[in-house]
């Protein structure tokens, strides 16, 4: 599972959230990242550790869920 992530502010503060959470950041453009974790497997396991996070409805960021190709 990927998650498309598009920081709107406090950039650095969620990127190290993020880390510390266990996500791998891949940087794209414009303040965007492709972002993965080893314990999340599909979308509702990523919706939870993003909610426990409080990034799930921030403000700050912009998520999208991508499945993975079959």
């Amino acid at each position: 599972m990927k998650v498309h992530l598009r920081i709107l502010r406090q950039g650095e503060e969620l990127q190290e959230t993020l880390k510390n959470d266990g996500w791998q950041l891949q940087p794209e453009k414009d303040n965007s990242f492709s972002a993965r974790h080893p314990e999340v497997l599909n979308e509702d396991a990523a919706r939870s550790r993003l909610h426990r996070l409080d990034l799930l409805t921030s403000s700050s960021v912009w998520i999208e869920f991508q499945r993975a190709s079959r």
